[in-house]
């Protein structure tokens, strides 16, 4: 686990601007979060914190994430990058749950369903910083990486 600050914000920053920012940017304003089992809700101190805050508030019932409000079901592709954002931020996959289930609840169950290289070694990512890469779907997404791998160590 980082324990200096700057780097871990470094992470979130390039988490949330590589591909959460759709999620945030679909959003609007956010509300308060009141979770449970949140490890650490967000307080709106300064633009990391409220953009950890609006991926919080944007978590779905079934622990997924969309690129918005009004998207019929959640995207396992967007939601391995949310969960990767809040990872970087020091949230922990299992720790997240808006109502009902989590995100590693719903990346575990819809993994399956990435087809993208890049979407499943961020999905193992996720995985792996939640202590889950051995979990059925750690194994699955290694696997897949490992057969898509090119002879000269390029996927």
């Amino acid at each position: 686990m980082l324990r200096h600050p700057k780097p871990r914000r470094l992470a979130l920053v390039a988490a949330v601007a590589c591909g959460a920012l759709p999620v945030i940017a679909a959003l609007g304003p956010g509300g308060d979060w009141n979770g449970p089992g949140s490890a650490r809700a967000a307080a709106a101190k300064g633009p990391l914190d409220r953009a950890v805050r609006r991926l919080q508030d944007a978590q779905r019932r079934d622990g997924g994430f969309a690129a918005s409000r009004d998207a019929g079901h959640s995207d396992p592709a967007l939601s391995a990058w949310a969960a990767l954002a809040l990872a970087a931020a020091g949230i922990h996959p299992a720790d997240q749950p808006r109502s009902g289930t989590t995100a590693l609840a719903y990346l575990r169950a819809n993994g399956d369903r990435l087809r993208d290289t890049g979407d499943v070694a961020r999905l193992l990512l996720v995985l792996r910083a939640a202590g889950d890469g051995d979990h059925a779907a750690g194994r699955v997404a290694r696997a897949t990486l490992l057969a898509r791998q090119a002879a000269d160590g390029g996927f």
